[in-house]
């Protein structure tokens, strides 16, 4: 029964996040001169970039259990229906929808903590998790590759960079509003 409802709970969260998501995403503005700055500090001096192809999973506790339970339930997933399966089922992120794909991300875009973690892994592997007080990520490398800078799309490298910050920003904003949605509502069961 507390697993149905747990269910349903991640379900309908996910579920707000890509509503909100949806109705946001023209809104969300990424400056050029920020863009521009971090694609000339990722082709400065560099004869090559490693790229990862990165999924992930990212969970938060509920009321009735703390965060170490929620990964121990996470990893317990996992072994038994795949990476893929348990991001689409359990993952808040808005990558859930692709079963936690975040596509190809290079080493210079990538945050320093994330980066540490898995600069390290084999291809297939998966992260311990990044641990915050409510709130908990596991990574998964599911490719790796280098790329000379002169054979890199610069558009697409643009492209992607405004993708991925613009990603950031809809998962910071809506993480927000549903946690402002939270506090302001009660739910009992009964």
């Amino acid at each position: 029964m507390l697993l149905s409802i747990l269910t349903i709970i991640l379900l309908v969260d996910a579920l707000a996040k890509k509503l909100f998501e949806k109705n946001n995403n023209k809104k969300i503005n990424i400056d050029d001169k920020t863009i521009e700055s971090l694609l000339s500090k990722q082709v400065e001096n560099e004869s090559s970039i490693i790229e990862f192809r990165l999924s992930e999973i990212e969970i938060e506790k509920n009321q009735d259990n703390d965060i170490d339970e929620e990964i121990k339930f996470i990893k317990e997933q996992i072994e038994k229906i795949g990476f893929e399966n348990t991001a689409s089922r359990y993952s808040i992120s808005p990558s859930s929808i692709k079963k936690g794909d975040l596509g190809w991300i290079n080493e210079k875009s990538i945050n320093t903590q994330i980066y540490k973690l898995i600069k390290d892994l084999n291809i297939g592997d998966i992260s311990k998790p990044i641990k915050s007080f409510e709130k908990a990520i596991f990574y998964k490398l599911s490719d790796k590759k280098i790329s000379k800078v002169k054979n890199l799309d610069l558009k697409k490298l643009k492209k992607n960079l405004i993708i991925q910050k613009k990603n950031e920003l809809l998962s910071f904003y809506s993480a927000n509003h549903l946690s402002k949605i939270k506090n302001n509502s009660l739910i009992e069961y009964k």
